[in-house]
């Protein structure tokens, strides 16, 4: 190879300085790397100590991101001490970075900003409060690089690296706590006013006398699904030089995790793409949480956890076979899945070591390190080297080095994603410009983007020269590309704001909330006497007489609408409050404990809700009822796949199968519409509402499992069919339900794999008086779903919508438990002051929202029903009682009716312009 080198031509090509540098990494003894990926709170941290069997090596965050850079674990093979090597970024990087942040501060000073812009300037107060407390504020980037700044650090200034040697793990953990993590306390609690987070590039923390570190090196990388994207993103840059990765996710929800399947799929590009990753393992942690049971035995707990871990597999497995596009890099052998619980393994209550199944991981490491080879490294590396220099004799080798022109181009108009198909397809800078539009359809799949490519691309060569009509389409068709890629990157549809053939309407409120906002925002008042009852009359007898007054005319859209709007005025409508946030975050049984009847089916490891569920009362008689409103046969027949299904995406596979079994893909395209498959459903052929009546909660909840839920592995295990693709919304009314006026809509989980469920929720945010926003107590402050929401109803109630309050409800709060440093009620207080902080962040928000708007719950719904450590108050479930108790007492038919009647009174006086009416 020294041979080689030497005959390499003297030229400053890409080419020749990328076999230059091949070569010269040849003479380093590789490290296996295994990649730790998962979203934040997963439990990465906690699964590394126990595997290496240093108990506080790592710090696990209760309540906020923690690991805020990467971390690289290995042996010490030098000292019987425990090290960190901090590397710092250079001085000049941080300038740079400053310069950059502080633009953008400037730039963005009084403007109003958008989600993503508002996102960014948290990211940047982070970054700088971190380093400078508040003094960064009004000061330029060449005061914040005074070395007065960096006096614990004079390695950053020296640009050297910075090492710290401890006797135990506990005492480098502490000491590190400031290079690697966020927050604004230190281990034992004490206020630190210096973080040094944001100057560190990587972290390597050597760990003596570790057998299976000899010559492995674990990889922590921050959590993806943090609020901070530069964390959030992190992990996309290092997956390919992973000889294996671990995807870590909560088993609760793991077959349902939209992140974890997406580190899948980015794992199995690159190594299609010649990354090195060659195993995937799928670990599902914290498998010591169960459902409660009657069964308190250890036996019985046991038992239980086991059950679970054998359902999370099977369900974890049937995903893997759903992606074909994965199944094309990696054989069934390279996909494994492992349910652990670090905790039992260290502390032994209910499990023994190997049945939380970390023994297994230790044995992988194990082996890797066994069959470490320093020659087997050094040859397939050097074999590598030689077959690119013979496969680069010819012409169409060379292009598959794709020049920077290229990549630099889709970067900056935001395609990068597409850069490895380019490189693929030999792209350079010559044949770049000479690419069609049937060349376009190849290169970039998705409508939208590929109507970003077209139009930046179309800039781009009437910069170089006159626009080239071949590669135009009609402005029809470019047009109708436009409308589908704002589509797809909108976000709160409003509902009259859907239109084509086939699209579903999630009706809350009716069109007219959507058409008009209302008169203004107001304190409700719950009236009473015989003065609101003339007004009632007054105005019911104005609009029965505009009733009577529209014009008799066929076909009149507006007519008709104004018709059924004046009838629909006479139904009393409810208080709508929306319960939204991720898959898991424990909406369903915040409903069971709020209304206190096990109503909601809540799941383990599946997703769940897969419908619109509203929650009311049973006004008209004792029974249990499900009001089931499927879609028409049209929309239905219009949502069919369109063929060919070789290479069906997941979330159709899972929507055909479950109305039609497995065997749908051998159907004929007429057969689909079969009456013999609605047989169950003769509703859903005549356009009809099901309604479903049951003595108990418990019956009506299983009833309706196969029209809301797609966990079918769950209670009816002969089921063979089920019916949430048809069905538009479920209505379930509860007989003594004490909030008589008030209806709960628990909305799919945001966050889920399955994105027609993953956006419903959005659009109908506006529609509700109130919004619940729910998240897990354990990472409240750092989960991004959940600020995206509060984010979303902020805008939707600046720009016309209904939404007058929002909680946010912080769950499962009796999984905070006492530590060495905290009582559990300190952890939870310290929650909300986390939850608060960011909330004052958003500025964008607290346009549209009073303080007293923005309320802030840590609940727990399974100590509100069970009582075993916390009395009721304490769960805070009573509050919430509280509020929609005074919510319904203040209900005013009066006062519908009288906004309802505003709003369309002041539609018919717009109408009498000719725009409008046309």
């Amino acid at each position: 190879m020294r041979v080689v080198q030497q005959r390499l031509p003297n030229q400053d090509s890409n080419i020749i300085r990328f076999l230059r540098n091949k070569i010269s990494d040849l003479e380093t003894d590789k490290r296996v790397l295994i990649g730790v990926f998962g979203k934040t709170g997963a439990g990465k941290s906690s699964l590394i100590n126990a595997i290496i069997g240093e108990k506080n090596l790592l710090p696990s965050g209760s309540i906020s991101a923690c690991t805020s850079v990467m971390i690289k674990v290995e042996a010490n093979i030098k000292s019987p001490k425990y090290e960190a090597d901090i590397e710092f970024i250079t001085k000049e990087e941080w300038k740079d970075e400053l310069w950059s942040l502080l633009n953008f501060l400037g730039d963005n000073a009084d403007q109003g900003n958008d989600q993503d812009e508002e996102e960014d300037y948290r990211d940047i107060d982070e970054k700088l409060s971190a380093v400078y407390g508040e003094e960064w504020r009004n000061k330029s980037p060449e005061d914040l690089m005074d070395n007065k700044y960096f006096k614990e650090i004079p390695e950053f200034v020296k640009s050297r690296r910075k090492i710290l040697t401890c006797e135990s793990a506990e005492e480098l953990s502490a000491k590190c706590v400031k290079y690697t993590k966020n927050g604004s306390k230190d281990e034992d609690g004490k206020d630190r006013k210096r973080w040094y987070w944001p100057l560190v590039k990587c972290v390597t923390v050597r760990v003596p006398k570790n057998r299976l570190l000899q010559h492995v090196t674990i990889v922590d990388l921050p959590g993806t699904g943090d609020r901070n994207k530069s964390r959030d993103e992190m992990w996309k840059s290092v997956i390919g030089s992973c000889s294996t990765v671990w995807i870590v996710t909560e088993i609760n929800r793991a077959a349902a995790e939209k992140e974890t399947w997406e580190i899948l799929k980015s794992a199995s590009s690159i190594m299609g793409n010649g990354g090195e990753c060659q195993q995937i393992h799928f670990i599902c942690t914290k498998s010591d949480r169960v459902k409660d049971s009657d069964d308190h035995s250890a036996a019985g707990v046991c038992a239980l956890i086991l059950k679970q871990n054998m359902e999370a597999k099977e369900e974890v497995n049937k995903e893997f076979k759903k992606l074909n596009k994965v199944k094309k890099h990696f054989s069934d052998d390279c996909f494994k899945v492992f349910t652990v619980s670090s905790k039992e393994f260290l502390k032994k209550k209910h499990l023994e070591p190997n049945e939380t199944e970390i023994p297994k991981l230790q044995e992988f490491l194990q082996d890797l390190n066994d069959c470490h080879s320093e020659t087997l490294n050094y040859v397939s590396g050097a074999y590598g080297i030689l077959s690119l220099i013979q496969g680069a004799r010819s012409r169409d080798m060379l292009l598959l080095i794709m020049d920077d022109f290229v990549r630099n181009k889709l970067t900056e108009w935001g395609l990068s994603e597409y850069i490895p198909k380019f490189e693929d397809e030999g792209i350079d800078k010559k044949n770049f410009n000479c690419l069609k539009e049937q060349d376009f359809a190849n290169l970039i799949p998705k409508v939208g983007p590929r109507a970003l490519f077209r139009e930046s691309f179309k800039l781009l060569k009437g910069e170089e020269n006159t626009t080239n009509q071949d590669i135009i389409e009609s402005p029809a068709q470019l047009q109708q590309e436009r409308e589908e890629a704002a589509e797809s990157d909108q976000v709160l549809l409003p509902t009259s704001a859907t239109k084509g053939k086939g699209k579903r309407k999630l009706d809350l409120r009716g069109e007219s909330s959507k058409l008009l906002s209302t008169p203004s925002k107001r304190k409700r008042d719950s009236g009473g006497g015989s003065h609101t009852e003339k007004i009632l009359s007054d105005v019911k007898n104005i609009m029965n007489d505009v009733k009577q007054r529209l014009p008799n005319q066929d076909n009149n859209k507006l007519i008709e609408f104004l018709t059924t709007e004046i009838s629909n005025l006479e139904e009393d409508k409810r208080e709508q409050v929306g319960v939204f946030g991720k898959t898991g975050a424990g909406k369903s049984s915040l409903i069971n404990a709020v209304i206190e009847k096990k109503i909601l089916h809540s799941g383990i490891i599946s997703a769940c809700t897969s419908v619109m569920i509203k929650v009311e009362a049973n006004t008209k008689n004792k029974k249990y009822e499900a009001d089931i409103e499927f879609i028409t046969k049209a929309e239905w027949q219009y949502e069919l796949p369109p063929r060919p299904w070789d290479d069906v995406d997941e979330d159709i596979d899972e929507t055909m199968s479950a109305v039609y079994g497995k065997e749908w893909r051998n159907m004929s395209d007429e057969s689909f519409m079969d009456d013999k498959y609605f047989k169950e459903i003769p509703e859903f052929l005549q356009s009809k509402k099901k309604n479903l009546t049951c003595g108990s909660a418990e019956d009506l909840s299983e009833k309706c499992a196969r029209y809301t839920r797609t966990d079918s592995t769950s209670r009816e295990k002969d089921t063979k069919r089920w019916y949430w693709p048809l069905v538009k919304c479920v209505t379930v009314r509860v007989p003594n339900y004490a909030f008589q006026h008030v209806t709960l809509v628990e909305l799919p989980g945001t966050g889920d794999r399955n994105a027609s469920r993953d956006k419903m929720w959005k659009e109908v945010v506006g529609s509700c008086s109130t919004v619940w926003i729910v998240t897990d107590s354990i990472r409240a402050a750092a989960d991004r779903d959940a600020w995206e929401i509060l984010e979303s109803a902020s805008s939707l109630m600046g720009n016309g919508g209904s939404c007058q309050q929002i909680h946010f409800i912080c769950t499962k709060s009796d999984l905070i438990t006492d530590s060495n440093n905290e009582s559990a009620a300190d952890v939870r207080a310290r929650v909300k002051e986390k939850v608060i902080q960011a909330f004052s962040k958003l500025p964008n928000v607290k346009k549209h929202f009073r303080d007293g708007c923005f309320k802030l719950f840590t609940v727990s719904s399974e100590e509100f029903l069970e009582k075993k450590r916390l009395q009721p108050d304490e769960t805070e479930i009573p509050e919430l009682q509280e509020f929609l108790q005074n919510l319904s007492d203040c209900h005013s038919e009066t006062f519908n009716y009288v906004s309802g009647a505003y709003e369309i009174l002041s539609l018919i006086k717009g109408a009498r312009s000719r725009e409008v009416v046309r």
